[in-house]
């Protein structure tokens, strides 16, 4: 792959491995295990074949230990599999403990941001299923040490003796932080990123001479191993279809064609089209894909653009670095830092192609051009478009993925090289010729840098156990002295603020001391409960954000415990409430009884909610956005406890965002919450003082009343106070803040 580079030009791509290879394995030693997209289930594959069952069924199904990964092609997991041989996995129920209360896919969460409950894992190399998930992220680290090779190889094709090009492409795959995360967990993506840039790599020396019967043999295998890992390969098929038939056509040769596609095409069946012959044998499904869609049903319709904007804008941060389970982001300027790196290189690569277009027209000649990009003008164009048309590719097929589910970054990465390649020309474009090697030099070492630090930024912190509390912590704090099943001592806690207003964060700190060697793992619920009994905010976690259970503390150890409690905005003002906590079992649910009063919970003390005004004196000001279309800002209710025949008088504060050109129709109703009572379906509605939404001006404020009558055999039960918006002629419901039905406003009681 190498073999077209002198000695000199491949000192910097050892030089760059060895650096990308010593960044995977901090970064694998750091971020825990299972601790990345999907890792659990990818691995749980691995032990499937490792006890013996084969294959698993065609069609997938929600009692597979790997759900949805049971649609992949098996590559990737074989050779796991084979690697993990003389490794006992027997103890991977004890290792793979998923955490109850995992926050994956929130970006703002600040608790249990770990999916799993860390203990046995936290030791290095480890054993059994321990030990086979270090050898496994190796081997992961090791394909993207291959992507990274790979990448500077078809630099070198697409721009030969131009080596700032390829070591600047190499640094940009080798020095993204999202790219080493990936290639350091156990995930099929780093065999088929690896496969693609190999198979690209050996398309772009396709078009730069003939196929030689050793260079599609090559070839054939590329594609076999690519579309044998992973369904979103399968593009390259038609690629190279479509290459290697221009070729015969230049060449006017039936035998070139059928000669190349027969040895293409026929060891690529060999190796990979035996999965999607059993697929179709089996379940009637080529790809694969319907049993994945069953597990997983795509969202039944089409995204509003502004949700493609939100998505798109995930996808991209998730690109450069968010780690997790997409919900452990780096600091914000890393995304601006990174942001303006792309933006130069696709700048640069602009000018490039415009000058590579002109100088092939023959409007510049070589001194005008450049000789720098005259030199790349000769030659590369159609390897420049193989990469420009691979990166469309990937793009419209992520694209076409985002009318179905959320986006990730990591589905960008079969098109990394392409991209990277591209980057690299058009930043050594916008350099002068002078700096070229200095500028690289500077670059490069600064995206290894910003791949060093970052982990340590975010994915430490995250993860971190707390430590032991200082005797002045705990003195300063407010006196409890409350035990819990005789085992967990909670001795004090710290409230900060106890004045706040809705959308404000309380943080609650406790400070805990295990009386014995809990043994078992206990889960703590703090709830904040407003003056007339209704449950405002409940939240439920392991101590220390999820991070260190209780199972691993020690006789007499103390704990510091931190939480933050976000309040809604639908939270009642103004309003005296307690804040309590609770101990439960977590392996059964049952809530543990405190001493020495015989009570399940402890109050901590009063918090005091002040309401929010809006800039024009609005109560409780919100923002739920209707279709971009009407935006509600703020409400007020008469009451928060009633009983059946009375009625709520609501008033809300309604924002126009358009010329409104039809007549929406508003519906409040209560409906309870997921455990709460029957619904109050029959409830009729009435509205007093309301004005038909086509006479609303654009911008301007207006105060709608509407008013709810309980039915006289209501349930008694908590509420949820809804509010919804209909096109009065097709029915259709205004989606909210993208991706919800209706608004909350807060919880009734009836009682």
């Amino acid at each position: 792959m190498l073999a077209q580079q002198s000695p000199a030009a491949r000192r910097p791509l050892i030089l760059i491995l060895t650096a990308f290879l010593l960044l995977g394995l901090v970064t694998s030693s750091i971020n825990p295990l299972f601790e990345s997209p999907d890792e659990d289930l990818h691995f749980q594959y691995v032990r499937w074949l490792r006890q013996g069952y084969g294959l698993p069924p065609a069609q997938a199904a929600a009692d597979l230990p790997m759900r949805q990964i049971a649609a992949q092609p098996p590559l990737y997991y074989l050779l796991a599999h084979w690697l993990t041989l003389p490794i006992d996995i027997s103890d991977a129920d004890q290792v793979i403990r998923p955490n109850p209360y995992a926050s994956s896919d929130q970006v703002g969460s600040t608790a249990n941001l770990n999916h799993v409950i860390h203990g046995a894992d936290a030791t290095w190399p480890g054993r059994g299923a321990v030990l086979a998930m270090r050898v496994l992220r190796l081997f992961s680290l090791l394909l993207g040490a291959v992507t990274v090779a790979g990448t500077f190889a078809l630099a070198w094709q697409v721009f030969p003796n131009q080596p700032s090009i390829a070591h600047l492409a190499a640094l940009f795959v080798a020095g993204n932080p999202q790219f080493i995360f990936i290639s350091t967990s156990v995930n099929n993506d780093n065999l088929v990123i690896a496969a693609t840039t190999l198979t690209l790599l050996l398309l772009a020396r396709t078009l730069n001479r003939p196929p030689t019967t050793r260079r599609l043999v090559m070839l054939g295998l590329a594609l076999g191993l690519a579309t044998l890992t992973k369904q979103n390969a399968l593009p390259l098929l038609p690629l190279t279809f479509i290459i290697l038939t221009a070729f015969a056509l230049v060449e006017r040769s039936w035998g070139y064609f059928w000669r190349w596609h027969g040895i293409t095409f026929g060891l690529a069946f060999l190796v990979a089209g035996w999965w999607y012959v059993r697929n179709l044998l089996l379940s009637g499904n080529v790809f694969g894909l319907r049993s994945l869609f069953d597990l997983l049903p795509p969202r039944p319709d089409w995204p509003s653009w502004s949700e493609f904007a939100m998505h798109g804008a995930r996808a991209w941060r998730s690109f450069w670095a968010l780690f997790g389970w997409l919900n452990v982001p780096p600091p914000a300027w890393v995304y601006v830092v990174y942001n303006i790196l792309a933006i130069i290189g696709a700048i640069g690569c602009l000018g490039a192609l415009i000058v590579w277009w002109r100088f092939n027209r023959g409007r510049l000649n070589e001194h005008t051009a450049g000789e720098h990009l005259a030199r790349a003008a000769r030659g590369s164009s159609l390897q420049l478009w193989l990469l420009i048309i691979w990166c469309a590719i990937v793009f419209v097929s992520v694209w076409g993925w985002t009318t179905l589910y959320p986006p990730q970054g990591r589905y960008l990465f079969p098109a990394l090289a392409a991209f990277a390649v591209l980057w690299a020309a058009g930043v050594n474009t916008l350099t002068p010729f002078v700096w070229r090697h200095r500028v690289g030099l500077w670059l490069g070492a600064g995206l290894m840098t910003l791949a060093l630090i970052i982990p340590w930024l975010s994915i430490v912190p995250a993860y971190a156990v707390p430590a032991a509390p200082t005797p002045a912590a705990v003195a300063a704090a407010s006196a409890v002295e409350t035990t819990f099943d005789q085992t967990l001592r909670l001795r004090a806690v710290a409230v900060t603020p106890n004045d706040l207003t809705p959308g404000q964060t309380v943080a609650v700190t406790l400070f805990w001391q295990a009386l014995t060697a809990p043994g078992a793992d206990y889960s703590i619920s703090l709830t904040i409960v407003d003056d007339a009994g209704l449950v405002i905010l409940r939240q439920d976690s392991f101590p220390a954000r999820g991070n260190y259970v209780t199972s691993r503390w020690r006789a007499g150890e103390q704990v510091r415990d931190e939480h933050l409690l976000t309040l809604p905005l639908s939270a009642p003002a103004p309003c005296v409430c307690r804040l309590v906590v609770s101990v439960t079992r977590a392996a059964d649910g049952t809530p543990v009884s405190a001493s020495p009063a015989t009570l399940f919970q402890v109050s901590l003390g009063d918090l005091r909610i002040h309401p929010r005004l809006g800039l024009a004196g609005i109560p409780n000001p919100v923002a739920w956005n209707f279709d971009d279309q009407i935006e509600l800002v703020g409400y007020d209710v008469n009451r928060r406890s009633l009983a059946p025949g009375q009625t709520l008088d609501l008033a809300l504060f309604w924002r126009p965002l358009q010329r409104l050109r039809t007549d929406y129709v508003v519906v409040t109703s209560l409906r309870p919450p997921a455990n709460g009572a029957a619904a109050v379906d029959a409830a009729p509605i009435s509205t007093t003082n309301v004005t038909p939404t086509q006479d609303w001006q654009v911008g301007r404020l207006r105060e709608e009343h509407y008013r709810l009558t309980i039915p006289a055999n209501a349930a008694i039960g908590e509420y949820d106070i809804l509010v919804s918006i209909f096109d009065s002629s097709t029915q259709f419901q205004l989606p909210v803040n993208l991706t919800a039905k209706a608004a909350m406003l807060g919880r009734v009681q009836i009682r």
